[in-house]
């Protein structure tokens, strides 16, 4: 049986635990991992089905413009190059409407391969206010919070505690044994016999030098682990923020600019039907119309991403 060496039982302990802990953390890694991946194909979701709610929007006007000129072109009212051209972009219209959905097919098809059913998460449930009251709002409370970091940190505990088991395990463990031999069954005369033996090998620097070289090593392969990490999701942080405050800035400025440019294109519309405006004009401020109301939706979207990364960041999963 062998004997611990004093203090290396509990060291032994010790590093049992701290090697757990790391893996309950490496948990919440794959945890965060797998829900910002969610989070981006429900946002991609998102956008593709917007792109099909605008091209739908988009199709229907043309095609109401197509079938006016068509009738002021039977009736002499307006020339065959210009009920081509409501034509042409009646079917661009419709084609970019194919290519939307299938955009939205496939996406729906990525995040159902993620969470196993066909079903988008509803992003516009978080926003600012959940931002506000985050439980950690200091960069460097977020920083810690982080399970990238806590894994790091576990790691550099468990190195650390190894450190202190090699440091403990200065020689190989004694033995301590009983012998007991039954001498009549080799015919002999003697009783039998029982006794104790004990087993001490000496330290040698041959074993323990290529120990302690092992354990400083993952020593300091964690530190430097940790060091990144820190530094990784310093970064990361960062760029959440600003992301942030660029997100909330531009959902404000697209929104404004989707409004005007849908009044325009009302407008545009309206004076060609009455002679005032030609018809390239009123299809060209359709056009650019659906285009600033997608860019509208897509920032939208971009800015609740925003606000649930920021929640991520702060250590709160939704």
């Amino acid at each position: 049986v062998p004997l611990w060496l004093p203090g290396q039982g509990s060291a032994t302990q010790q590093v049992a635990s701290a090697e757990a802990a790391s893996l309950d953390e490496q948990l919440n890694v794959e945890h965060m991992a797998l829900s910002i991946r969610v989070l981006d194909a429900g946002a991609a979701a998102l956008i593709a089905r917007t792109r099909v709610d605008v091209a739908h929007v988009l199709y229907d006007a043309t095609a109401r413009m197509a079938t006016s000129a068509t009738r002021a072109v039977h009736g002499g009212e307006l020339a065959s190059a210009d009920g081509q051209m409501a034509h042409a972009a009646m079917e661009n219209a419709r084609n970019e409407l194919a290519m939307a959905q299938e955009e939205a097919e496939n996406a729906v098809a990525s995040l159902e391969m993620l969470l196993g059913r066909p079903v988008v998460p509803d992003l516009a449930r978080y926003g600012e206010g959940d931002v506000t009251h985050a439980r950690f709002i200091a960069p460097r409370d977020m920083e810690d919070n982080d399970p990238r970091i806590k894994v790091a940190h576990r790691n550099v505990e468990a190195a650390e505690a190894n450190m202190k088991l090699a440091r403990r395990s200065f020689m190989p463990n004694p033995e301590i044994g009983v012998d007991a031999i039954h001498e009549k069954q080799y015919g002999s005369p003697w009783d039998d016999r029982v006794g104790l033996n004990f087993s001490i090998p000496l330290p040698s620097e041959v074993r323990n030098t290529p120990i302690m070289s092992e354990a400083r090593n993952r020593l300091a392969t964690a530190t430097s682990q940790e060091t990144q990490a820190r530094r990784m999701v310093h970064l990361e942080m960062m760029r959440v923020r600003e992301r942030l405050i660029a997100a909330t800035t531009a959902r404000q400025t697209t929104r404004a600019a989707a409004d005007s440019m849908e009044r325009r294109a009302a407008a545009q519309e309206h004076a060609w039907r009455v002679g005032e405006a030609s018809l390239d004009m009123a299809l060209a401020a359709r056009q650019a119309a659906a285009s600033t109301r997608l860019a509208s939706a897509r920032a939208d979207v971009e800015w609740h991403v925003a606000s649930i990364r920021m929640l991520i960041a702060t250590g709160i999963v939704p």
